[in-house]
């Protein structure tokens, strides 16, 4: 397996807009067109709480008839 490349990436999401993740990406050295990719974001961010109310946002809708 290579080394893990990070970055960072801002995403404008139309509901929460911006959220800033850090993005992990692994591969492994017999497949390289394969890749594990990662994102989270910063504990107490406002990236975090954007994406937590994302999830719950997200469950509601799927629940709704």
């Amino acid at each position: 397996m290579r080394g893990p490349r990070q970055l960072t990436k801002t995403y404008h999401h139309p509901v929460v807009g911006p959220v800033t993740v850090d993005v992990q990406q692994l591969s492994v050295a017999t497949q390289p067109e394969q890749l594990l990719v990662a994102y989270t974001a910063p504990p107490d961010s406002p990236s975090r709480e954007a994406l937590r109310f994302l999830l719950q946002w997200s469950a509601r809708t799927a629940d709704a008839p």
